[in-house]
């Protein structure tokens, strides 16, 4: 290894360092990081409209009965058409995705079962 290549390596292990001890200091872990990095730790609730925000990841609109489900247990509540609201979706879930209008989860993406 040459000097100018230990200095190098060096500078990369103190921004390691850093960014460690940042990650350390962290008070909460984010519950989804995206393909581009971005983490997001919890549901932005909108102030003016007591709403949500979320990252759409099918096309189109869709209007209809909402119903939250806590647990998969409730899942007789649904009725066909409705609009499942849940945490996320297991492969377990995925035949509740047959009788559903539409489909909102707290974690997901174009990746995962939901």
């Amino acid at each position: 290894m040459t000097l100018n290549q230990r200095g190098s390596f060096n500078k990369l292990v103190i921004q390691n360092r850093e960014m460690y001890q940042k990650e350390l200091e962290r008070s909460s872990i984010p519950e989804v990081v995206t393909s581009t990095g971005e983490t997001i730790l919890s549901v932005n609730e909108s102030k003016e409209d007591s709403g949500y925000d979320g990252i759409p990841v099918s096309p189109g609109i869709y209007e209809g009965q909402i119903k939250v489900l806590k647990n998969p247990e409730n899942s007789s509540r649904l009725n066909r058409g409705d609009v499942l609201v849940t945490k996320a979706i297991s492969p377990a879930g995925t035949p509740l995705c047959l009788e559903i209008g539409g489909l909102i989860t707290e974690m997901g993406g174009p990746m995962s079962h939901g």
